[in-house]
């Protein structure tokens, strides 16, 4: 997951994305809040597979 992060941050333009429109936003998650948690789950595939899926409504 890190070369991900490390290649979404890159400035040079052969590494620019397919998705122009998409940002990656780094997150440092605070102790006690669960953030990391909530963080590792959307990286596992369980939470990309949910990602793809839309909502009710």
């Amino acid at each position: 997951m890190g070369a991900q992060f490390r290649a979404a941050c890159s400035d040079s333009p052969e590494d620019d994305p397919a998705r122009p429109d998409l940002a990656i936003v780094l997150h440092t998650p605070l102790p006690g809040t669960g953030c990391e948690a909530g963080l590792q789950w959307l990286a596992s595939p369980e939470g990309r597979r949910g990602s793809m899926c839309p909502g009710p409504g």
